[in-house]
């Protein structure tokens, strides 16, 4: 335990510093300013709706690019700097060092979306006095980070190009491929994200009726589940873990 602690605190260090910190906090407020911005003299119903759509936003852009950027950093940093050979000849267990990384990075992941989450479901809740959208919209970012985190965790470590491979998995796999085909639905982890924040608010039908024509794009025939949503993550985090600690365990890392 004393070994984790060490390196999560030491890779939160690593991935946190101020030009990230400052950067990732505008952008996670960014979705909450557009939303306060178009506000003035939109009717319940239509500043609902800007609501969702705003969110989708975040899920589908601002979540997924703060994930990518910090999770293939906290191992593809120290694998590009040859630093990770350090931790490795010490007497530290592969999966407790992958553990860590990918704990660590999640935790920073998560300090700026559930800040935008938290953000633009206070701006909503303050305009029209309704906070049982806030806990549904946290938790669907949560579970989307955790999905992210755990595919973008190893990308960072296998390879050198992971912020180009993982624009394309959002922007062209995520956006184009799977917006089209309801049967990959299920490998979009912002999706899975935004189903699950359905499934936890008080009126499924008044949120997929107010999404209108961007159902088909946003979810589909996908059922909002939380439970479901979340054991995927779990499943993936773990899978992250498992791959990783035999990868550092096969591949020279001097």
């Amino acid at each position: 335990m004393r070994h984790a602690n060490a390196i999560v605190g030491a890779t939160l260090r690593q991935l946190l510093g101020i030009k990230r910190t400052v950067f990732f906090g505008i952008g996670a407020l960014l979705p909450a300013a557009v939303l306060l911005a178009s506000g003035n003299h939109q009717t319940d119903d239509s500043f609902f709706e800007s609501y969702l759509g705003i969110g989708v936003g975040l899920f589908h852009i601002v979540i997924p690019i703060i994930t990518l950027i910090l999770a293939s950093s906290a191992l593809g940093d120290e694998r590009k700097d040859k630093t990770l050979s350090f931790l490795a000849v010490r007497p530290i267990h592969r999966s407790t060092i992958v553990g860590s990384k990918i704990m660590a990075a999640l935790l920073a992941a998560l300090i700026f979306n559930i800040i935008g989450a938290f953000a633009i479901s206070s701006v909503y809740g303050s305009q029209n006095s309704d906070w049982n959208f806030l806990m549904p919209m946290v938790l669907g970012a949560v579970v989307a980070t955790a999905i992210y985190t755990g595919v973008f965790v190893p990308l960072g470590y296998i390879t050198e190009r992971s912020t180009i491979i993982g624009l394309v998995f959002i922007f062209i796999w995520e956006t184009a491929s799977v917006g089209a085909l309801d049967t990959l639905k299920a490998t979009s982890p912002w999706r899975l994200g935004y189903a699950a924040f359905i499934d936890l608010a008080p009126d499924q039908t008044h949120i997929v009726n107010s999404l209108g024509e961007g159902k088909e794009w946003v979810i589909g025939n996908l059922t909002p589940s939380a439970g479901t949503a979340l054991v995927q993550a779990l499943i993936v985090l773990a899978t992250a873990t498992a791959f990783l600690a035999w990868r550092m365990r096969n591949r020279d890392l001097i």
